[in-house]
């Protein structure tokens, strides 16, 4: 600020006042420019006015507001913080081409709008504030072209929640295959909602976020989008959703294990490259309906392509309720639940359906382990093909349709749990094939040597032979429907 006193009286003196203010625009200069005039005049003298005149300078603390209504392209540019920029409708874009970063902020100005960023060519990194829930019908948008990078930085805030903190409006990604890349810096926090501060709480988190057709990179688990917040009954609740759409998307899992706490659905076609764990934890619950497997909102067949060195741990819901395959090619891929229907999406959005469309392909030296704490697994279709390897653990498998274990393949099954309990109270819990079983790969049976075990039963069909590793003083018998194991000093062939 600088004035200028003509006269150099002493304004606390003066008893009228003029002011004039108006705004200046300075050119790039990024914030609002004031400038105010003040003017007094005095009668401290008989017959003789003074004047007093002082200017003063104030840089604003208000943001320049640069609304945006259609597209508006930036090319190889700094954006920095202090801009605001405003969606005023359905076609508001910023466009971005060569290197550019954005530190300004982006929100919702009218109802509806879209909040929209393209990355035409090169690389954006996005390290300001995003908010595409301040109005009623906001949409979050972002389209990346192929061979392009949008990189949500350590200083970036991508706000989605709404002011009870209960809701999100959603986030999308489009992109245009592999080379449509979004990576989520490690130091990106997805959170900023301020739990367990109850009264500091704020909405601002990023925890509702679609890709289709797009590569996604993670390399942290704060920065997946998931949050605390507020169940519609008023209760503490973390999670959050991340869908997969198209038949061209990928995550690849770097620098870290992580976990994932929300839905985690596919629709379409997932390519998971673990360099690092994934943990999968989300659980269905009155206060957030978490899941694994199939988006709920689509018809088809849906798949996830597992590679990679690191594991694919399922702890969470799974729910298959339309066709869904699990493949991995590398690395392991860890059941410790079962698929399972909750009570409530197939009875209310897939009525008359099954809900158990799980087919699991093991190939590529792949590994699979089924060792869920609940007992029983169901699924709809097992091959093993291609040096792909499956160990049961602790559980009874159903397969509703055909099984198929191809010349390279393995299976490893434990006595213990093709039975339970003794004498009279022993129960048999062969693996139950609803439809084919073709035989062709190599099965590992471990324990100590027991009288009787039913390995496979209710076939309709049972072809080709397996190389069979057995304990000792054990062979296996073929019925029409049944393989079984026997006991040579027994010599008895139980049926379940």
């Amino acid at each position: 600020m600088f004035g200028l006193n003509r006269l150099n009286v002493n304004e606390e003196n003066i008893p009228f006042l003029i002011r004039f203010t108006f705004p200046l625009r300075i050119p790039f200069w990024p914030r609002t420019t004031s400038v105010t005039f003040r003017c007094r005049l005095t009668t401290m003298k008989p017959l003789l006015y003074t004047a007093y005149l002082s200017l003063c300078l104030h840089l604003s603390a208000q943001p320049e507001k640069t609304p945006v209504s259609g597209e508006q392209t930036f090319e190889n540019t700094t954006i920095e913080a202090g801009s605001e920029f405003l969606a005023m409708n359905r076609n508001s874009l910023l466009v971005f081409r060569g290197k550019n970063v954005f530190n300004g902020s982006y929100r919702g100005g009218e109802f509806g709008a879209q909040v929209g960023i393209k990355v035409e060519s090169g690389e954006l990194l996005f390290n300001g504030i995003y908010n595409c829930a301040l109005t009623g019908g906001d949409k979050g948008r972002f389209f990346l072209e192929r061979d392009t990078r949008l990189l949500f930085g350590p200083d970036a805030q991508m706000n989605q929640q709404m002011s009870g903190m209960i809701r999100a409006r959603p986030m999308f990604v489009h992109g245009k295959g592999n080379t449509s890349i979004l990576e989520l810096d490690r130091g990106f926090n997805a959170d900023h909602m301020g739990w367990p501060d109850l009264d500091r709480m704020v909405p601002n988190g990023f925890s509702v976020l679609f890709l289709e057709d797009a590569h996604l990179i993670s390399h942290a688990t704060h920065s997946l989008p998931s949050v605390h917040k507020f169940s519609g009954n008023g209760n503490h609740t973390h999670h959050g959703v991340l869908v997969f759409q198209g038949q061209d998307s990928q995550w690849q899992i770097r620098t870290s294990p992580q976990i994932y706490d929300g839905v985690l659905g596919v629709e379409g076609t997932l390519r998971l490259h673990t360099e690092k764990d994934l943990l999968f934890t989300g659980h269905y619950f009155e206060d957030s309906a978490c899941y694994f497997g199939a988006w709920t909102g689509q018809d088809g067949t849906s798949e996830l392509i597992k590679s990679g060195p690191g594991k694919l741990v399922i702890m969470g819901t799974q729910l298959y309720a339309v066709p869904f395959i699990t493949r991995v090619t590398e690395g392991e891929i860890i059941f410790r639940t079962p698929p399972h229907d909750p009570g409530h999406f197939v009875r209310t959005e897939f009525p008359n359906r099954e809900w158990a469309h799980l087919e699991i392909v093991v190939e590529n030296k792949g590994v699979i382990r089924l060792n869920p704490t609940q007992n029983v697994f169901p699924a709809k279709i097992l091959r093993l093909q291609n040096q792909g390897q499956t160990f049961l653990g602790s559980v009874r498998l159903f397969v509703q349709q055909d099984m198929t274990l191809e010349e390279g393949g393995t299976l490893e099954v434990p006595l213990s749990a093709l039975a339970t309990g003794r004498g009279k109270k022993r129960k048999e819990h062969p693996i139950q094939i609803g439809g084919t079983l073709t035989l062709g790969g190599e099965i590992t049976v471990t324990g100590p040597a027991q009288k009787g075990r039913v390995v496979f039963a209710r076939a309709k069909t049972i072809r080709g032979q397996a190389l069979w590793n057995l304990p000792a003083g054990m062979r296996v018998e073929q019925t029409a429907h049944e393989l079984v194991l026997i006991h040579e000093e027994s010599k008895d062939l139980l049926s379940p």
